[in-house]
């Protein structure tokens, strides 16, 4: 059941979907940096867990290869999430996605 769901995560966190969050006041919202950061620690958790419950060497799971892409939506999550102005902050959203 843990690896459907941190499957689900390694398909869907690094650009979150239109959704609804915690940050609901302004309705649903795509690239939510709330959730995408939530997302990125929760696949990376998923990653030690199953590093230390020594699921990769017995079930064929890839526990490396989620902490592999847990590092690589935290460096997207930082070139999109930030932006300088008006003054340095993270944004609500993710920056214009190239």
């Amino acid at each position: 059941m843990l690896v459907g769901w941190a499957d689900e995560l390694a398909s869907t966190v690094q650009y979150p979907a239109n959704q609804i969050c915690t940050d609901d006041f302004t309705g649903p919202l795509a690239n939510n940096t709330n959730l995408g950061a939530k997302g990125v620690i929760a696949l990376q958790a998923f990653a030690q867990l199953c590093i230390h419950a020594g699921a990769e060497a017995g079930a064929g799971t890839k526990c490396s290869e989620y902490a592999r892409m847990a590092a690589e939506f935290a460096v997207t999550w930082q070139q999109h999430a930030y932006t300088d102005k008006p003054q340095p902050h993270y944004k609500m959203s993710f920056n214009d996605i190239p």
